[in-house]
C-alpha cells in the first residue's frame, strides 16, 4: 500500500510540474482599465454642478486578507480624506502599510463630470482583488469606488473583460446634502453607505470602469489538486419569490427569498442588484441561511418589463469561516414580470362587413384574466345590437346586428374601459373604432400596415415613436381566411432596449412574441446581424406567457446602423425546445428581416462595436465679452468639438438677448444689441447622437450708454505731507458712463517726488521740495467729449522731529498677578509735525490699560508675564518718531507662608541652663528675597543666628514674653507666628530634712508589707525619681505611688538603696536605705520530743505536762495545740505546759 501512495504522489508531482510550466505565465497578469464618468443630469437630475468632476482615482491589487474600505464598516482616515477633500496620499500610504497590496493604483481623471481615465494594474493568483476610490467632487464626502472585486472567474482563470458600473457611496464623515465642501463632521460618526437613488442622485451609473486583460491565457491547463479538496464556498441555492407572489405585478414593491447552502454573514442591501430596473434593493432582513431582499424605488412604478434579482460585483456575504459567497447563481431564480400598463385593444376584424348579422373579433396586447368582457355593456354601438361577448385571453368575439340590416352605414363600436382585468391587476382602457358595413357588397381587407384612423392609441412602425420600456403589441389574430395553424407562431420581434446608440459592454434584450403561450427549455439562441458577422444573443427569460426575452452584450467590432437577425431560421434551439400551450413544437420561422413585425422594422438599434465617444471641445475656451447697447458687437466664434457619435449638433442656452443671433453655419454670433443684460453665463454645447455632451461656459453683458460719472465720490480731500517723507497713496476715482474708452489727467505738476499712475488712479512717493498749497485738477474725457473733473489742493512742509525731553525714563517694573499697581506716568514729547500720536508696544499684560488721555498704566493685571520690553514711542504726522524703553514683567506669586508651623508655641528655660535651641521656620511662596525679624529682643544670654535657630544660655529669669517672627517679600507681603519664651530662677528638689527609710529584713517567698518612699518638693519642672540598684527578684517600685510591694523569691544580701529625684535642668537631692531577704528556714522540734499519749479521769486532776520546745526557723517561733483542750485542761504557752 505504501508502495501505490508513494506511485501515485509521484505521478501527480510530475502532472503538477508540467501544469505549472502553462501557468507560470499565468500567475501575474496586466490589465488595461478605463473609466468613464456619467455625471449628467440622467444621474444627478437636480442638475450637474458647473465645478462637477472626480478626483484622482486611487488604491490597489491585493489579496482577500486586506480590506481598505467597505459598505457597512467606519472609514479609515485616509478614506476620509479622499472622499471630503480627493486626497490620496492618506489612503495609499494605508495601503502600503499593509503590506498585502501588489501594486498602487494613481491615475488622474480629466474632463470634468464625465471624464475619463486610463491606466494599467497587475494582479496575481494570490493578489486578484482590487480596490479604489474616486471622489464626486465638490460633495460633503461622496465617493465611487470597488471594495475588493476579483478579476479571477469561478473557474480560477482570469476574466476577459470586465465592464463594472459603478454607483454613489457616503463616507459617512461629514453632513451635507448638496454638492459642496467644508462641512460639518458627522457626529456620531457613520459608516460607509450606498446613496444610490437618494437626493440627489436617480439609479443611473455615476461612471463605468471596463478591465481589459492584456496576456491572459483564455484556456489555461490547471495543475491536478490533490485531496482532500478545500472546503466549499457557500452557494445561494434558490431565489424565489414569496409564497402566494404573483409573477406578474404592478406592485410597487417586490421581494424575494434568497437560500443559502449554509449559514452566512455580511449580508447587505449593497450585496444585491436588480436586472432589468432602475429600482434597487432598499432593505434586507432575515438571518443564518435564508434572507428576503425588498425591491422599490426607481422606476418600478411606471416599468413594464421582467426583473430579477443577482449579485453586484462587490459582495461580501461569506460564512462563519471567512469563506467568500460563490458568485454562481441558482438554477431557480425567479423572476417577476412588472406590467404597469393597462391591457388595450389592438384590433378590430373585420373593419368592413357585408351582411347582417356579423361576428366581430376584438383582440388585445395582453391576456386578461377570467370574467373579463363579460357583461352585456361591456362592447356596445349606438347603431347596431351587441350580443354578450365570448372569449378568454388575448381575443374575444360578439355578434353585431345592424339597426337597418338594408342600408350601408357606418357602425361605431365602443369597449368599455375597465371591462377586464390583465394578470398584474391592470384595467382595461377604452376604446372606440367604426365598421364600414356595406351589405350586399365584396369585403376588401384594410390594408394590414394602416391603423385605424379612429383607434386612439395607435401602435405606429416607426421606431422613433414606439414606447421604448415596453414590447410592441401583438399582431392582429388570424382572420376567417388565415385560420390559426396548430403550432405557435411568431408575430413579432422588437428590442426591449430603447431605441439608441449602444457601446462595448452595454446589453441589448431582443423580446421574441408568438402567438400563444410558449414554453422554453434549455438555452435557444437568437442570430444578430452585425457589419462583420455575426453574434448569438442568449434567451433568458418569459416576460410574459407569449413572449420570450434573449440578452446580448455588445462586444468590440459589433457595429451595425440597424440591428437585425440574419434570417428568418435565426431563432435555435441550441439543443433546448419551444413549446406551445397546444403542447406543439413552435414554428419558429422568424418574419422577414425589413418586413413587418421584423427586428429592424420594429426597432431603431445602432452598436458601435467600441467604447462610448464623447466629443470635447479640448482646450479651447470663450473669453467673456461686454458690448453696449446699439453698438454692433464684433463676432464671437464659437468653436466646433471634436469626437463623439456620429454627427455633433449645437445648441446655446440661454437663448441671446434681442439683435443679437447664431450664425449657425458658422457658428459665429453677430448683430447689435437693443436690450440691457447684466453678466450672463451661456451654454455652448456639443451634443452626439446617443446624448453625450461637452460644454463652453461664457459671460457676456450688454451696457447702457450711461452719463459719464465719477464713481463713489465727488471730490478728494485736500492733503498736506511732510518733505522727504512718502506719502499715503491718494485714490484718484474712476469714471463710469459715457461711451467708448474713457481718458483720464491730472494738472498741473506735481512737485518732486510725487507722480500720478493714471491707469491705476493713484498720485504716490515721497515729496522732496516744500509746496505751498497748490490746487490740482482730475478730469476725465469719453470719445464723445464728456467731460467731468474733480479738484483738490496738495502741501509739502518741511520735517520736523519729535523727541522726549533728555530725563524722561520709565524704570523697569515688576507687578504681581491680581493686585492692584502703582500706576505708570509715562512721559509726554515735544516737536515733529503736525499732531502727536503716541503708542506703547506690544500689548499690556491683561488687567493693565493705558489712559490714552492721561498717558498713565493702571489696572491690576491678571495674568502672568516673563519680563518684555515695552516701547513707548510719539508719532508725528510724517510718521518720525521717538521712543523710551522700559520693561514689565508679571509674576504669579503663590501665598507666602513658612514651610513649617513650631509644634510648640510656649517655651519655657531655667536660668544658667543652656536650652535646646529653637528652631524658626524658613518661608516659601511670595516672590523674590525674604527679610526675617524678631521682636522684641531676645534676653541677655539667648542669640538668633543666620540660620535662623535661637540657642545660648539665659542668665537673667524672664516672665512669659510673646515674640513675633515674621518674614517680608519683594513685593512687602508679609507672614508671621508668634511663640512665647519663659525663664525661671533655678531652684533644687529636696526630699526634706526628716526623710529616711528604715532598713528592710524580708523572707524569701514571704509577701512584705507595702511601704512608701518619701516624695520631694521643688526643683524646676518635672521631677524624675529613681531607685538603684535593681530591687531583689519578686518586689517591684510603684512609680507612681512610690511604694514597693512583692514577695521576694530569693535570698538577698544586706544591700543599700538609693532614692533619687532629679528636676528639669539637673539638679537632685538622694536618700538612702538596707535592705536584705533571708533565706526561708524551718522550724524543728527538739530531737528528744516523742509522741506519746496520756489518759485522765474526769474530775480527777493530772499530773503536769511539758511539750518539747522547736529551734530554728525564721524569726521568732510560735506556737499553737490543736484541737482545743478539754474542760478543766489548760496549756500555758510560754511555759509550754498543760
Amino acid at each position: 500500500m505504501h508502495k501505490i501512495r508513494f506511485a501515485t504522489l509521484f505521478v501527480w508531482l510530475l502532472a503538477l510540474v508540467s501544469a505549472n510550466q502553462n501557468l507560470l505565465a499565468q500567475q501575474t497578469v496586466t490589465y488595461s482599465v478605463s473609466f468613464s464618468g456619467n455625471w449628467t443630469t440622467a444621474s444627478t437630475p437636480g442638475g450637474v454642478v458647473g465645478s462637477a468632476h472626480f478626483t484622482t482615482i486611487a488604491g490597489a491589487s491585493h489579496t482577500s486578507s486586506a480590506s481598505y474600505w467597505r459598505a457597512g464598516s467606519s472609514a479609515t482616515s485616509g478614506l476620509e480624506s479622499l472622499a471630503e477633500l480627493g486626497s490620496t496620499s492618506g489612503f495609499l500610504s494605508e495601503i502600503r502599510a499593509s503590506n498585502q497590496y501588489l501594486e498602487t493604483i494613481s491615475a488622474s481623471v480629466s474632463g470634468g463630470g464625465t471624464g475619463t481615465a486610463s491606466f494599467t494594474v497587475r494582479v496575481s493568483k494570490t493578489h486578484p482583488l482590487i480596490t479604489l476610490a474616486s471622489m464626486i467632487g465638490p460633495s460633503p464626502d461622496w465617493f465611487v469606488g470597488l471594495s475588493g472585486t476579483s478579476l479571477l472567474g469561478n473557474d480560477q482563470n482570469w476574466r476577459e473583460s470586465v465592464s463594472i458600473n459603478l454607483y454613489p457611496y457616503d463616507a459617512g464623515t461629514e453632513n451635507g446634502n448638496t454638492f459642496s465642501l467644508n462641512n460639518t463632521d458627522t457626529t456620531p460618526r457613520g459608516v460607509i453607505h450606498s446613496i444610490r437613488g437618494r437626493t440627489p442622485f436617480s439609479n443611473v451609473r455615476m461612471a463605468r470602469i471596463t478591465f481589459t486583460c492584456n496576456d491572459c491565457d483564455t484556456t489555461p491547463t490547471l495543475p491536478p489538486t490533490l485531496p482532500p479538496p478545500v472546503a466549499d464556498p457557500p452557494t445561494i441555492t434558490a431565489i424565489e419569490r414569496p409564497s402566494g407572489a404573483a409573477s406578474v405585478t404592478n406592485a410597487n414593491s417586490v421581494s424575494w427569498i434568497v437560500s443559502f447552502s449554509e449559514s452566512v454573514r455580511n449580508v447587505s442591501a449593497d450585496d444585491f442588484t436588480v436586472f432589468g430596473t432602475t429600482a434597487s434593493v432598499t432593505s434586507i432582513s432575515g438571518s443564518g441561511s435564508s434572507y428576503t431582499a425588498t425591491v422599490s424605488g426607481g422606476n418600478l412604478a411606471s416599468l413594464n418589463a421582467s426583473i430579477s434579482l443577482g449579485l453586484s460585483s462587490g459582495q461580501n456575504i461569506e460564512n462563519s469561516s471567512g469563506t467568500k459567497l460563490s458568485t454562481t447563481l441558482p438554477t431557480t431564480n425567479q423572476s417577476y414580470s412588472i406590467d404597469n400598463r393597462g391591457p388595450r385593444v389592438i384590433s378590430v376584424t373585420p373593419r368592413q362587413a357585408t351582411s347582417s348579422p356579423f361576428t366581430l373579433s376584438i383582440s388585445f396586447n395582453e391576456s386578461l384574466q377570467a370574467g373579463a368582457l363579460s357583461g352585456s355593456g361591456d362592447v356596445s354601438s349606438t347603431a347596431a345590437s351587441i350580443s354578450t361577448p365570448r372569449g378568454s385571453g388575448l381575443t374575444y368575439s360578439v355578434v353585431v346586428t345592424p339597426r337597418n340590416s338594408d342600408t350601408a352605414s357606418s357602425i361605431p363600436i365602443s369597449v368599455r374601459a375597465g371591462a377586464g382585468l390583465d394578470f398584474a391587476g391592470n384595467a382595461s382602457a377604452g376604446y372606440q373604432t367604426t365598421i364600414d358595413f356595406r351589405p350586399g357588397d365584396t369585403p376588401v381587407d384594410p390594408d394590414p400596415e394602416t391603423d385605424d384612423p379612429q383607434d386612439p392609441e395607435p401602435e405606429p412602425d416607426d421606431p422613433d415613436e414606439s414606447d421604448p420600456d415596453e414590447p410592441d403589441p401583438e399582431p392582429d389574430p388570424p382572420s376567417p381566411q388565415n385560420p390559426e395553424p396548430s403550432a405557435a407562431g411568431i408575430v413579432r420581434v422588437n428590442a426591449l432596449s430603447p431605441n439608441g446608440i449602444y457601446h462595448l459592454g452595454d446589453r441589448i434584450e431582443v423580446a421574441v412574441q408568438f402567438d400563444m403561450p410558449v414554453s422554453v427549455t434549455g438555452s435557444p439562441t437568437l442570430e444578430l446581424k452585425f457589419a462583420e458577422g455575426s453574434q448569438l444573443a442568449a434567451y433568458e427569460r418569459h416576460m410574459a406567457p407569449t413572449i420570450l426575452v434573449f440578452g446580448y452584450m455588445v462586444a468590440a467590432g459589433d457595429s451595425t446602423e440597424d440591428l437585425a437577425y440574419i434570417g428568418t431560421d435565426s431563432l435555435a434551439l441550441a439543443g433546448g425546445s419551444i413549446i406551445g400551450e397546444n403542447s406543439a413544437a413552435a414554428n419558429l420561422k422568424l418574419p422577414e428581416p425589413g418586413e413587418q413585425g421584423s427586428l429592424s422594422a420594429t426597432s431603431a438599434i445602432v452598436t458601435t462595436g467600441r467604447a462610448n465617444a464623447v466629443p470635447s471641445f479640448e482646450s479651447e475656451t470663450i473669453e467673456d465679452r461686454s458690448f453696449y447697447m446699439g453698438v454692433p458687437i464684433d463676432p464671437i466664434v464659437l468653436p466646433s468639438a471634436t469626437g463623439g457619435d456620429f454627427s455633433l449638433t449645437y445648441e446655446i442656452s440661454p437663448a441671446l438677448p434681442e439683435g443679437l443671433d447664431l450664425d449657425t453655419t458658422k457658428n459665429h454670433i453677430t448683430g447689435t444689441s437693443t436690450v440691457f443684460m447684466d453678466a450672463t453665463t451661456f451654454t455652448w454645447t456639443a451634443t452626439d447622437a446617443d446624448g453625450d455632451s461637452a460644454r463652453l461656459m461664457f459671460r457676456m453683458t450688454i451696457l447702457e450708454k450711461r452719463p459719464l460719472v465719477f464713481d463713489g465720490i465727488a471730490d478728494i480731500d485736500d492733503r498736506v505731507f511732510i518733505q522727504n517723507d512718502v506719502i499715503e497713496p491718494i485714490a484718484l476715482p474712476s469714471a463710469s458712463g459715457g461711451v467708448g474708452e474713457l481718458t483720464y489727467a491730472l494738472t498741473p505738476a506735481l512737485p518732486a517726488g510725487l507722480s500720478v499712475d493714471i491707469g491705476a488712479g493713484q498720485i504716490t512717493g515721497t515729496p522732496t521740495v516744500e509746496l505751498a498749497r497748490t490746487e490740482y485738477t482730475w478730469r476725465v474725457v469719453d470719445e464723445f467729449d464728456g467731460d467731468r473733473a474733480i479738484t483738490f489742493a496738495l502741501t509739502v512742509l518741511l520735517d520736523q522731529q519729535p523727541m522726549f525731553a533728555a530725563d524722561a525714563i520709565v524704570d523697569d517694573r515688576i507687578f504681581k498677578q491680581d493686585a492692584m499697581i502703582e500706576p505708570i506716568s509715562l512721559p509726554r514729547a515735544s516737536g515733529g509735525n503736525g499732531y502727536l500720536h503716541y503708542e506703547l508696544s506690544p500689548d499690556l499684560p491683561e488687567g493693565l490699560y493705558l489712559d490714552e488721555a492721561q498717558l498713565v498704566i493702571s489696572g491690576s493685571p491678571t495674568s502672568a508675564q516673563m519680563g518684555t520690553k515695552y516701547v513707548w514711542s510719539v508719532v508725528d504726522q510724517d510718521r518720525d518718531t521717538a521712543s523710551i524703553e522700559f520693561s514689565i514683567e508679571v509674576v504669579e506669586v503663590d501665598e507666602l507662608m513658612f514651610k513649617i508651623q513650631l509644634e510648640n508655641s510656649n517655651f519655657e528655660y531655667i536660668q544658667s541652663s543652656a536650652i535646646n535651641p529653637i528652631q524658626l521656620s524658613m518661608a516659601q511662596g511670595g516672590y523674590g528675597e525674604y527679610a526675617y525679624s524678631l521682636l522684641p529682643a531676645l534676653p541677655d544670654g539667648l542669640t538668633l543666628d543666620a540660620a535662623h535657630k535661637i540657642s545660648g544660655t539665659p542668665t537673667q529669669p524672664m516672665s512669659a514674653t510673646t515674640y513675633t517672627w515674621q518674614a517680608t517679600d519683594f513685593f512687602g507681603d508679609t507672614v508671621a507666628f508668634e511663640f512665647t519664651i519663659t525663664i525661671v530662677m533655678d531652684e533644687f528638689p529636696s526630699f526634706g530634712e526628716n526623710a529616711i527609710v528604715p532598713a528592710m529584713s524580708f523572707i524569701e517567698d514571704s509577701g512584705i508589707m507595702t511601704f512608701s518612699l518619701p516624695r520631694a518638693m521643688g526643683g524646676n519642672g518635672e521631677l524624675q525619681h529613681s531607685l538603684q540598684p535593681e530591687l531583689p527578684p519578686g518586689l517591684s517600685l510603684d512609680t507612681d505611688a512610690f511604694t514597693i510591694r512583692g514577695t521576694p523569691t530569693a535570698a538577698f544580701d544586706r544591700t543599700e538603696f538609693t532614692w533619687q529625684v532629679t528636676d528639669i535642668d539637673g539638679d537632685m537631692d538622694t536618700v538612702q536605705f538596707m535592705l536584705s531577704v533571708d533565706a526561708d528556714l524551718q522550724p524543728q522540734f527538739d530531737a528528744s520530743a516523742v509522741s506519746f499519749e496520756k489518759t485522765f479521769t474526769q474530775y480527777s486532776e493530772i499530773e503536769t505536762l511539758s511539750l518539747p520546745g522547736a529551734t530554728g526557723g525564721n524569726g521568732e517561733l510560735t506556737f499553737a495545740l490543736t484541737p482545743p483542750l478539754v474542760e478543766g485542761l489548760t496549756l500555758a504557752i510560754n511555759e509550754r505546759t498543760i
